[in-house]
C-alpha cells in the first residue's frame, strides 16, 4: 500500500484537495490503514507498504499490535544521501523478528536511475529474494 504519509503544515501541499488528501497523512492515519491490512490479511499474509525513513517509530508502533517479521529496506535518493524513504514488510500474526535489509541507491550523480533501481522499477529485479 501506499498511504499518505506527507505531514500536515510540512512543506508545499497542493492546492488540490484530491491531490493533498492523497499525499499528506492526518494523525492517526497509518494506524487506521495498517488496523484494515490487519483486517483483510489471512492469518501470515503480508503487508507492504511506503513511508518517510523520519517516521520509523510510528511504523514500529503501528505494526506491533498484530504484525511481525518485519522488514524494512532504506532507500536513499543518492550514494551521499541519507535515506529518505522506507519500504516496509511484515506478516500478519508472525513472531519473526525485525530484520533491516540492505538499501537501495535509487539515482546515480547524473540524476538517473542506478542500473539497480531501473531493473526494479522495469521488473527485470527483485528488491528482495
Amino acid at each position: 500500500m501506499n498511504p499518505p504519509f506527507d505531514q500536515e503544515g510540512r512543506g508545499t501541499q497542493s492546492p488540490d484537495a484530491r491531490r493533498r488528501d492523497a499525499h499528506v497523512a492526518a494523525s492517526g492515519l497509518l494506524k487506521s490503514w495498517t488496523a484494515s491490512a490487519l483486517a483483510l490479511l489471512a492469518p501470515g499474509g503480508r503487508l507492504a507498504f511506503i513511508h518517510r525513513a523520519d517516521a520509523l517509530a510510528e511504523v514500529f508502533d503501528v505494526l506491533s499490535d498484530g504484525f511481525g517479521g518485519v522488514r524494512i529496506w532504506p532507500l536513499y535518493p543518492s550514494e551521499s544521501a541519507p535515506a529518505s524513504r522506507i519500504l516496509v514488510s511484515a506478516r500478519r500474526g508472525s513472531r519473526g523478528p525485525l530484520s533491516v535489509q540492505h538499501g537501495l541507491i535509487l539515482h546515480q550523480a547524473d540524476g538517473k536511475w542506478t542500473p539497480r533501481a531501473d531493473a526494479i522499477l522495469r521488473g527485470k529485479a527483485e528488491l528482495a529474494p
